[in-house]
């Protein structure tokens, strides 16, 4: 069974494949014994119990950020501050019985969810965020190499430009 533990990437500016594990921020009561199941499907968990856990682990990278909200006692405040602070996908098992800010959300697990669809969901999301880093990272290196190229472009017509003015003004005296 692969659900997304080990994640392979493929990397195309190196041309080599890449496993990684997949690396989960969670906040809330795992009431539902998800944290096992993650686990035991390979991910690398960071538990955090109180705001100043969970800020600390905003501060390092993430695959993911997983809100429990199965007892209602998280706060609402806390979905917001993790979109402002990371890109990473966030995803929340909801509590049946309160409302969230779902553009702040990317994926929600609704409560009876088997294990083995939720893990898929969550693997296939982390999958689609790498992408998209390892596509900005390759679009971010690309644009530095053109703004250098143009910078050098510019800087050989200037120089071009300057010797094209002496030669002017020599053949006028």
């Amino acid at each position: 069974m692969v659900w997304g533990c080990q994640i392979c990437v493929r990397f195309e500016v190196e041309s080599k494949q890449t496993t990684m594990a997949a690396r989960v921020i969670h906040f809330g009561i795992d009431a539902c014994y998800r944290l096992n199941v993650l686990q035991s499907a390979g991910y690398d968990i960071v538990k955090c119990g109180n705001l100043v856990q969970f800020r600390a682990a905003l501060d390092a990278e993430a695959d993911a950020i997983l809100f429990d909200d199965s007892d209602g006692s998280v706060p609402e405040t806390l979905i917001c501050l993790a979109r402002s602070r990371c890109s990473t996908p966030i995803v929340l098992f909801p509590n049946h019985a309160r409302a969230y800010p779902m553009n702040e959300v990317d994926l929600v697990v609704p409560t009876l969810t088997p294990p083995q669809e939720w893990l898929l969901d969550v693997a296939n999301l982390i999958i689609r965020s790498r992408q998209i880093r390892a596509c900005s990272q390759i679009l971010q290196e690309e644009s530095g190499q053109l703004r250098r190229e143009s910078a050098a472009v510019l800087e050989k017509s200037g120089e071009e430009w300057n010797d094209r003015a002496k030669n002017a003004n020599a053949t006028r005296t």
